[in-house]
């Protein structure tokens, strides 16, 4: 039995087959999801998400542009933003991992943290720690 939650303007509005447990408050969350399942989208998060699954947008535009991207975690405004099919990642603060697009494996805690693009395992804590990263790997940086 699917089992998804939608309240919000045009929220969960794609869903044609998703395997249920979405749950989509706010306007437009989770606008474009099809098959994805698991998913949690609070504000206007995850609009673009198709197939996805379990990712967890919470603040306004966070994991906006996420299509496929799995296990994915952004929490405040514009976290993971464009992020497409980025896998495993956790953003915390105002555009944390704001331009990751297909970096896996990466923390990033502060506003403005970790810039990358495509890179893997990378953790930044703190306020623009790691800005200047686009595709560096395996670093930490505080």
């Amino acid at each position: 039995m699917v089992k998804n939650v939608a309240i919000g303007y045009n929220a969960l509005a794609g869903n044609n087959s998703g395997n249920g447990m979405n749950t989509a408050v706010g306007y437009m969350a989770l606008n474009a999801n099809t098959t994805g399942h698991s998913n949690a989208a609070i504000g206007k998060s995850l609009y673009a998400n198709t197939t996805g699954y379990f990712n967890v947008g919470v603040g306004e535009l966070s994991l906006m542009n996420n299509v496929d991207g799995n296990y994915n975690v952004g929490i405040g405004y514009q976290a993971l933003r464009l992020n497409v099919d980025g896998a495993s990642n956790i953003a915390s603060g105002s555009q944390a991992l704001w331009s990751n697009i297909s970096g896996d494996n990466n923390i990033a805690f502060g506003n403005l943290t970790l810039k990358n693009t495509n890179a893997n395992a990378n953790i930044g804590f703190g306020t623009m720690a790691g800005n200047t990263n686009t595709t560096g790997t395996n670093n930490i940086y505080m």
